[in-house]
């Protein structure tokens, strides 16, 4: 299963950064103010199954995160293919981050290769992180199209 997880929060993130109305902030009001996603970059736009993508994404965290979890729910049409909670300071140290996680600016640089047997076709779902208090920090929804 972990096969899947790590392409599909990379297409969690590269869809998000394809269009901005691919993906919405699906974070609650008093949420919001806990992390916001301040730019996304990704090369090529759009992505390319069978090629490698460069992603940078740029965060605004506003509190101290010192553990938490990542949520991933996503669906290829009907079937969901991810239902899957990731241990948020497990997941960081794979972009070469660690947990007491301070805040300010923090900038992400994902190049990944994005593999030919994720199947072309409708997919949506969402991507929630919450923190050691078991408060959201953020959630991105996306729907998108992969051809």
């Amino acid at each position: 299963m972990k096969v899947i997880i790590i392409p599909a929060l990379f297409l969690v993130l590269a869809s998000t950064a394809t269009c901005d109305n691919l993906w919405k902030d699906c974070s609650t009001p008093d949420d919001k103010t806990r992390m916001e996603v301040t730019s996304i970059k990704i090369t090529p736009d759009p992505p390319q199954k069978g090629q490698k993508v460069n992603i940078d994404v740029e965060l605004n965290l506003k509190e101290e995160v010192t553990s938490g979890e990542v949520a991933l729910k996503l669906n290829y049409g009907v079937i969901p293919i991810v239902d899957e909670s990731l241990d948020f300071c497990d997941l960081i140290t794979q972009i070469n981050k660690q947990c007491p996680l301070q805040k300010g600016t923090i900038s992400i640089k994902l190049d990944e290769d994005l593999p030919n047997y994720i199947p072309s076709g409708k997919y949506a779902g969402n991507a929630t992180i919450t923190d050691q208090n078991n408060k959201e920090l953020l959630c991105l929804h996306l729907e998108m199209d992969l051809n």
